[in-house]
């Protein structure tokens, strides 16, 4: 299975999220900034994706997605209602797809697990409730 980074600037969002990821079987490894950002890559292998939680991200943090678009390393924004427009900005840095919070968790892991198994991009909006 793939490495799941997660860049996310709360604690509490990347400890919660690393749970769910490890109870499936991935490995998550979490990245608050960009030098964890490159530290965690280099531990991480070739296999990667990543999910990056905007909440929290200042205009110095952006350089994350970059640096992950530059690896080719696939991911997913997470944003709030208000921040939707960031969650827009992310697409020209690289990302997959954006998700508006929340999101039911069968949804967001089953869009990782077909990120990981190298499916087309997407490029949605949504919250993943019917």
């Amino acid at each position: 299975m793939a490495t799941v980074l997660l860049v996310m600037k709360r604690p509490g969002n990347a400890r919660v999220m690393a749970d769910a990821l490890k109870a499936i079987g991935y490995t998550a490894i979490s990245a608050s900034n960009h030098e964890a950002l490159t530290a965690a890559m280099s531990q991480s292998g070739d296999h990667r994706i990543a999910l990056v939680d905007i909440s929290g991200f200042g205009p110095a943090d952006w350089r994350m997605c970059q640096t992950l678009n530059s690896h080719e390393v696939r991911f997913i924004v997470l944003c709030t209602a208000q921040e939707t427009r960031q969650g827009g900005q992310a697409l020209r840095y690289g990302a997959a797809s954006f998700l508006q919070k929340p999101v039911k968790k069968p949804m967001l892991l089953g869009l990782l697990s077909d990120l990981a198994g190298e499916t087309p991009a997407m490029q949605s909006v949504g919250n993943g409730h019917p």
